[in-house]
């Protein structure tokens, strides 16, 4: 990556350019981004897993339902825990850099 002031090549996992000393906050926004878009990726997942339920439901079908949602939950749980290490390993690096 090139730092934004001097342009000059650096570490991606630099806070602070060590040639002009500039603070570098891109790797955090990036981080805050991804988790969000994984926060909404989830939110639509378990949503067409309740509708797909709801619909197997409705034909009859209650195994097939019930693993649906099981399978939704199992994800769902998932997908939140890696959001959850992401913005513990963020927080850590923010108390790092102090």
């Amino acid at each position: 990556m090139k730092c934004p002031k001097c342009k000059n090549e650096i570490s991606d996992f630099d806070t602070k350019c060590p040639i002009c000393g500039i603070e570098l906050h891109e790797n955090n926004t990036e981080n805050k981004d991804k988790t969000m878009l994984l926060r909404i990726i989830n939110a639509l997942e378990i949503i067409v897993c309740i509708i797909l339920a709801i619909v197997f439901l409705i034909q009859g079908n209650m195994i097939l339902a019930v693993e649906i949602l099981f399978g939704g939950i199992v994800i769902f749980a998932f997908i939140k825990g890696f959001c959850d290490i992401i913005e513990s390993l963020d927080k850590i690096s923010e108390k790092l850099e102090k």
